[in-house]
């Protein structure tokens, strides 16, 4: 063999791109839209999965937990019809240090108490009131109502006292508003706001802070009525920890605590988990697409090239030397389209997700130069063994057959 070999393999293969413009233009071109097509397939993907994430990761997950009454409690007559209420049935107040037992599972991202307290009063008759932090925007706001919710007035905040929110079927058909006085059990509070809550695990006709629906529960029991909860808020971490989230807080309230929750939070997690699927197959879809192209490309040179590898081989060119110049050409190529196509993508796909972010009024997604790099690794890959194959087929036929081919 030549003692420069590589220089001259090198340089057969240069000359042979110059002979053919086509084709190398053609297998270059292939190179780099796999490049650009993987790239930004997965960026955009990314951007959606990301904007998606951010609404379906928390969609339904958030649950109360309680424990129903099953036994006379000591905080009321034997035959009263008032007392603790949680899901439509009667209710035994919880241990506060529970709360912070559930707050601390790392499954959960928020736990807060409520105080929910079924009252019957001469005027209103038959009523619930909701009792809660409003400090917490978090566990509140999911299970029970938030500023959102409000159609009329001002929320709840924290450091007010002897106010009250009215759900909105309950003002309506009381004729309640803001500014209106809403009397019970002897204590006056002023409507501060109307909420609108629609379905909510924790949910009741006037909502107070917590230490107001102490006092007017303090008026119907035997017992003190401070520092007491009957229900726990629950936020999970996100849809996909939801059911382990529950799971870890039933453990805690053992045998006789119930849990109640949306179901939503399974098509949620349902659906996070097929849009990766999809990124992945679509991706390495690209990418198998991108190799049997470069495969039939690299083939067809080879096919057009026989005569010319015959007169090398019957120069004394050894099998390795034709194979390798076959080889070489693939990885010029390949590594060729996959750096233009880079430069493409990181060009394109910022300008692609920009316009994605701000049609969805939200950040854009970090350019995935990683992806980037992965692509250019696979496409080169990918003209290793597109030029391998093809090698070994110069290789091993006869000088021969390759000059008599047309």
């Amino acid at each position: 063999m030549h003692p420069n070999a590589e220089r001259l393999i090198g340089s057969l293969a240069w000359k042979g791109f110059i002979r053919r413009k086509s084709r190398f233009a053609a297998s270059v071109s292939g190179f780099a839209m796999a490049v650009v097509v993987f790239s930004t397939v997965y960026a955009i993907l990314k951007q959606s999965r990301e904007s998606m994430g951010k609404v379906l990761a928390h969609t339904g997950t958030h649950f109360i937990a309680f424990k129903p009454r099953c036994c006379p409690s000591p905080y009321f007559d034997q035959d009263s019809n008032e007392g603790f209420f949680a899901d439509g049935v009667p209710s035994q107040p919880l241990p506060m240090n529970l709360l912070s037992d559930v707050a601390r599972l790392p499954t959960v991202a928020d736990a807060a108490p409520f105080l929910l307290f079924r009252i019957f009063d001469s005027e209103y008759g038959a009523l619930t009131i909701g009792g809660f932090e409003p400090g917490n925007s978090v566990a509140v706001s999911k299970t029970c109502c938030s500023a959102g919710d409000l159609v009329g007035g001002r929320f709840l905040e924290p450091g007010d006292s002897l106010a009250a929110l009215a759900e909105k079927s309950f003002a309506v058909s009381r004729n309640l508003q803001p500014g209106s006085i809403f009397e019970v059990k002897g204590l006056r509070y002023r409507i501060v706001g109307v909420v609108n809550t629609g379905i909510r695990p924790a949910k009741a006709d006037i909502y107070m802070p917590i230490r107001d629906t102490e006092r007017v529960i303090g008026r119907s029991v035997f017992l003190p009525a401070e520092g007491l909860m009957n229900i726990i808020l629950v936020e999970s971490v996100g849809a996909d920890v939801h059911f382990r989230a529950m799971s870890d807080v039933q453990r805690l309230m053992g045998g006789s605590g119930l849990l109640s929750t949306y179901n939503c939070h399974q098509p949620a997690s349902l659906s996070m988990k097929l849009n990766d699927k999809m990124l992945r197959w679509l991706a390495w879809t690209v990418f198998l697409f991108a190799t049997v192209l470069a495969l039939k490309t690299q083939a067809d040179s080879v096919n057009e090239r026989r005569r010319d590898i015959g007169i090398l081989d019957s120069m004394g060119w050894p099998k390795a030397g034709i194979a390798t110049l076959v080889f070489y050409e693939s990885v010029i190529q390949s590594s060729l389209g996959a750096f233009i196509g880079a430069v493409l993508a990181a060009v394109i796909i910022p300008m692609l997700i920009h316009g994605l972010a701000e049609s969805a009024s939200e950040e854009p997604a970090a350019v995935p130069l990683g992806i980037i790099g992965l692509a250019i690794g696979l496409a080169v890959a990918c003209g290793v063994v597109a030029g391998a194959i093809p090698a070994w087929n110069a290789a091993r036929k006869k000088p021969a057959d390759n000059l008599n081919s047309t």
